[in-house]
């Protein structure tokens, strides 16, 4: 009789090793990718982002660091602006330039026509090293009809002679923002051709749709928050966050208003600029 060996059936054994190893190779990716994505979560956190555009104006469809395009405008008085020194690339002098439906500042225009009847700070004032933030009011939107489009058309000829003076930057301040205004603004802010931050009342943060409209057109934004409380800044902060980080929103305050400042340190939000002559005597106490 004849005996056939069979080879197959050898009992197998498990590679425990194997598999072992193949586990913690995977366990070792997934702790990565859980720990890559707390760190990211805390980036957000501790370093808002946003894309739009950056303090010149000009569209930046990257992310960057919030603190890359922030800065502190420290206010100065007209006359004193010829001799303002800034330490640090972050603050800037933050002036009045035009206000009232008058320019604090002695133009070509204004002086060709007779129009200054005071001793004003010249032009060359804005020749120093520090960087300098001129506040315009807008008044021409805000004029009678028959009057409008000549204070307009004066505006921007005082707005052109700025931004060849040396002036680094422009805030258009708009006292008054609605429905009915929104073309005439942004038809203003285009007509202006030098690095412009439009600055809007503070009750225009609840207009989402102001918000919206802006954000399509590219518009850098600032917030008049002179006069407002540290409670309610606090609360704004909290429900409009995603307007204070995506925009990189400017917060606009006078020199009394400086609890607010820590209300945005407080929040990793530290773009803002004074626009009262009490901060310059502050820092003299």
């Amino acid at each position: 009789m004849a005996i056939y060996k069979r080879y197959n059936t050898r009992k197998k054994r498990i590679p425990w090793g194997i598999i072992a190893w193949i586990i913690a190779i995977l366990l070792i990716f997934s702790a990565t990718a859980i720990f890559g994505h707390y760190l990211g979560e805390k980036a957000k956190e501790k370093e808002l982002l946003y894309t739009g555009t950056d303090s010149t104006g000009n569209a930046n469809s990257a992310l960057a660091p919030l603190s890359q395009h922030s800065l502190h405008g420290e206010y100065v008085e007209p006359e004193d602006l010829a001799e303002f020194v800034s330490e640090s690339d972050d603050v800037w002098a933050s002036i009045w330039i035009y206000k009232d439906g008058k320019a604090t500042f002695a133009t070509e225009f204004d002086i060709r026509h007779g129009i200054i009847t005071e001793e004003l700070p010249s032009l060359d004032s804005f020749d120093i090293e520090a960087r300098t933030i001129g506040l315009f009011e807008v008044g021409g939107i805000y004029a009678d009809d028959a009057d409008k489009a000549v204070i307009t058309e004066y505006e921007m000829r005082l707005l052109d002679e700025f931004a060849a003076c040396g002036l680094d930057e422009v805030v258009l301040v708009f006292n008054s923002v609605n429905a009915d205004n929104y073309d005439e603004i942004f038809e203003y802010v285009s007509g202006v051709k030098c690095a412009k931050v439009v600055c809007v009342p503070y009750s225009t943060l609840d207009d989402e749709v102001f918000f919206s409209k802006a954000s399509e057109k590219q518009i850098t934004l600032a917030l008049n928050a002179e006069g407002v409380s540290v409670e309610q800044f606090e609360a704004d902060i909290e429900e409009h966050g995603f307007y204070f980080t995506k925009h990189n929103l400017r917060v606009v305050l006078s020199g009394s208003d400086t609890p607010l400042v820590d209300v945005l340190k407080n929040n990793v939000l530290s773009n803002y600029q004074f626009l009262s002559p009490t901060v310059s005597e502050e820092n003299k106490k």
